[in-house]
C-alpha cells in the first residue's frame, strides 16, 4: 500500500502486548491505542443504569477539542464516577497518553485516527464475501476476491484521504 517508513507518524492498533513491543523497538514511532477497544473495555464495568451519563462522560475525554481538555474531562470523569465505579474509572484512565496521541495530529484527521474501525471494517467485510462465497478452486479465485473488497474500501477510504492530505502535506 506503498507505505514510507521514513514518513510514518503513528501507528494505530488495538492493545496488544507484541504489537506495543514492535511498534517500539522495530518502527520507533509514536502508537495510538483504538479508543473504541477502550470504551468497550469501560463500559462493560458500568451498570446499565448508569452506562449513557458514564459514556457522555467517557466520550467527552477522547472527543474534547485539546490534549489539555482530554485530560481535564478524564480528572471530571474521575471525580464523577471513582466512588461508584472504581474499575472502570481504573481502565478509562489507565494509558491516557497512548489513547490521546492523535490529538498530535492535524486536528481533520482525528476521526480516523481516533480508532481501528476502518481497519475492522475491511476485514468484517472480506470475511462476509468469503463466508457466502464457499469453497474456492484456486488461490487466484480468493486473490481476486480479496482484490475486489481492497478495491471497494479502496473507494470508501478516498474520501477520507482527500480530507487530510492537505494537513498532512503541510505537517511533513
Amino acid at each position: 500500500r506503498g507505505l514510507n517508513r521514513d514518513r510514518l507518524a503513528l501507528v494505530i492498533s488495538d492493545d496488544h502486548k507484541a504489537i506495543r513491543s514492535a511498534v517500539d523497538q522495530v518502527l520507533g514511532v509514536a502508537h495510538q491505542l483504538c479508543v473504541v477497544h477502550k470504551m468497550r473495555n469501560v463500559l462493560v464495568r458500568v451498570g446499565r443504569q448508569h452506562r449513557t451519563a458514564f459514556y457522555h462522560d467517557f466520550k467527552a475525554v477522547y472527543w474534547a477539542e485539546s490534549k489539555d481538555l482530554a485530560f481535564q474531562a478524564l480528572g471530571r470523569l474521575q471525580a464523577t464516577w471513582d466512588a461508584i465505579y472504581p474499575k472502570a474509572v481504573q481502565t478509562a484512565a489507565a494509558d491516557a497518553e497512548f489513547f490521546l496521541r492523535f490529538m498530535d495530529q492535524p486536528k481533520s484527521l482525528w476521526t480516523s485516527l481516533r480508532s481501528t474501525n476502518i481497519i475492522e471494517r475491511f476485514n468484517r467485510e472480506l470475511r462476509r464475501r468469503l463466508d457466502s462465497a464457499g469453497a474456492m478452486h484456486s488461490e487466484n479465485e480468493l486473490w481476486k476476491l480479496v482484490w475486489a473488497v481492497g478495491f471497494e474500501q479502496e473507494k470508501r477510504w478516498e474520501n477520507r484521504r482527500v480530507r487530510g492530505a492537505k494537513e498532512l502535506a503541510l505537517a511533513a
